[in-house]
């Protein structure tokens, strides 16, 4: 008969959903914490070690061999090693080794985005999972009901309600019933996106529940592939296909309004601030970790952005988020054809840029 009584102390988080991955590690450090006390917690990101492999290596058996002199606990936390090319490896093999030896009070979570399950490293880890060594837990990111069952989840831990109109327009707008045929068209998601909207929602309503009108107004992402198609060709100078698919936005239905156009404007100035970070992070030779921790987003997104950015300019990027917050303060302050000031800017600052 397997032993089964064995104590797990070793875990592999992993999957796209990385917000509810984290926040489960922030749970388990925090009671971690309470029990053991801060200095039994160690944390180590390998994407953004800028030391040798020996210095690593050295480092994590620290880390994982080493007990205080008051206390024999201790949780270490090791994020990012598959995807980083560099020490995957090497620290892969290092852990295969020692997990079976940990002492009875030291606990290692690992902590991933999406794995390729085709490595060689990643079998070897469900290999040591069959060993009852380790434990595998996959976060992906919720479709469906269990999204649904997360924003209701989500608003009861922000102290916020939502109307039953509002909660559908909010869910279709990022997890449409129907996926379309068209990859290019499905808008990505993610749970730290939601989380950030939500936030956002509730802070505006205050006591009052959130409404439809209240979704129009602050989310800043038409559910539509021409945004951000738009944005492509806005940054390429290319004024009349961003004309093109402006003007293709604003012929559906309900995208009409100021409140519509403010969130357009909403887009643009996050995408345009967006790549002012990653800008001003390759001109100080900052890691991709770091700008993605910052902007929360992943590191494949992180790469797309720096390529279309590395041949603009900080000018370019600064006048046109000027343009679009000009325009913000504009709509907000007098009763204009939103759409049309829409458009005119955007001829306006590209002919001008």
């Amino acid at each position: 008969m397997t032993d089964t009584s064995q104590k797990t102390q070793a875990f592999l988080f992993h999957g796209e959903d990385t917000f509810t991955s984290r926040k489960k590690c922030n749970v388990w450090q925090k009671a971690f914490k309470e029990k053991h006390g801060h200095n039994t917690i160690a944390s180590i990101d390998v994407e953004a070690w800028m030391g040798s492999e020996d210095e690593l290596l050295g480092t994590c058996k620290k880390m994982i061999t080493q007990q205080s002199l008051f206390h024999a606990a201790a949780l270490v936390v090791i994020k990012n090693m598959f995807s980083s090319k560099a020490y995957r490896d090497s620290l892969g093999a290092f852990l295969l080794e020692h997990i079976p030896l940990l002492h009875q009070d030291t606990f290692v979570l690992m902590m991933e985005g999406g794995i390729d399950k085709r490595l060689s490293l990643y079998k070897s880890f469900c290999a040591l999972e069959k060993k009852n060594s380790i434990r595998i837990e996959t976060f992906d990111i919720p479709h469906g009901a269990a999204l649904s069952k997360w924003v209701d989840s989500s608003l009861s831990e922000l102290h916020a309600s939502m109307t039953k109109e509002a909660r559908t327009v909010f869910l279709n707008r990022f997890d449409p019933p129907q996926v379309s045929r068209f990859a290019s068209e499905q808008e990505h998601y993610d749970l730290w996106l939601l989380w950030n909207e939500l936030g956002k929602l509730a802070a505006y309503a205050s006591a009052r529940a959130i409404t439809h009108h209240d979704i129009a107004l602050l989310c800043p992402q038409p559910s539509h592939a021409h945004i951000f198609e738009s944005m492509g060709v806005f940054i390429q100078k290319d004024t009349g296909k961003t004309l093109k698919c402006i003007y293709e936005i604003l012929k559906q239905e309900h995208l009409h309004d100021t409140s519509s156009v403010l969130g357009i404007c909403s887009f643009f100035q996050n995408q345009l601030h967006a790549m002012l970070i990653i800008k001003d992070m390759l001109a100080r030779a900052l890691s991709e970790q770091h700008s993605a921790t910052a902007l929360n987003w992943k590191i494949e997104r992180i790469r797309i952005v720096s390529r279309q950015v590395k041949p603009l300019s900080l000018d370019f990027l600064k006048t046109a988020a000027l343009a679009f917050i000009q325009l913000e303060r504009l709509l907000k302050s007098r009763p204009i054809p939103a759409g049309s000031a829409l458009l005119h800017t955007i001829e306006r600052s590209l002919n001008k840029i």
